[in-house]
């Protein structure tokens, strides 16, 4: 096979349609662009939203406040109730509860809330608690060990920062430099010469 032999599939390359030249070359009287109005007109058509003059869509609809916070943390949250169905004692982890088929992965941080009532005394290992469901284990006999805050504490211990140096007291003048015993006494007082600055007294 040589190179000028080679050719497309039939139906790979199609011919274009030029519109604009005659209904018997198709889309020739309207080109595709339908009948009068804005949008058969060249340039930029309306924008984004507009109906035309009539009440747009999203005017119609409940006004919506805030924003939404891309920057949000989502937790995995389990309930005291769920806590309550380990044994005593039990160290309860996300990966044990990972496991028990309490949570469906480990890509969220989990949070343990303060809904139910819990009566065994288990360690619970989570990254976040509330301020109930804190009381409510430690009240049982519990212990709980929150990620983060270990983290943070390990933090804290690495990045210790140093201590200030000592205040040097202000600018220090340079002292003057000798070479072979020249400049000595550069930048000493020297003594006063007698009868100078002295005043006269009236006699």
């Amino acid at each position: 096979m040589m190179q000028h032999l080679v050719v497309p599939p039939r139906g790979a390359r199609k011919k274009r349609i030029r519109v604009g030249r005659g209904n018997a070359a198709r889309r020739g009287n309207k080109a595709g662009r339908g009948m009068n109005g804005q949008l058969s007109r060249p340039g930029r058509g309306p924008r984004v939203g507009f109906e035309g003059g009539q009440l747009p869509l999203i005017k119609g609809l409940p006004m919506l406040r805030g924003f939404t916070n891309i920057f949000k943390t989502q937790f995995s949250l389990v309930k005291l109730e769920i806590l309550e169905k380990f044994e005593p004692g039990e160290r309860i982890t996300p990966e044990l509860l990972l496991k028990r088929g309490y949570l469906r992965n480990l890509k969220n941080p989990v949070k343990v809330l303060g809904n139910g009532e819990i009566t065994k005394a288990v360690t619970v290992v989570a990254h976040k608690f509330t301020h109930s469901a804190r009381e409510k284990i430690q009240a049982a006999g519990g212990t709980i060990e929150e990620l983060w805050a270990a983290a943070a504490a390990v933090d804290e211990g690495l990045s210790d920062p140093q201590p200030n140096p000592p205040p040097t007291g202000g600018r220090r003048r340079r002292a003057p430099s000798s070479i072979d015993g020249e400049g000595e006494g550069v930048g000493e007082a020297e003594p006063p010469i007698e009868g100078e600055g002295e005043e006269e007294r009236p006699s």
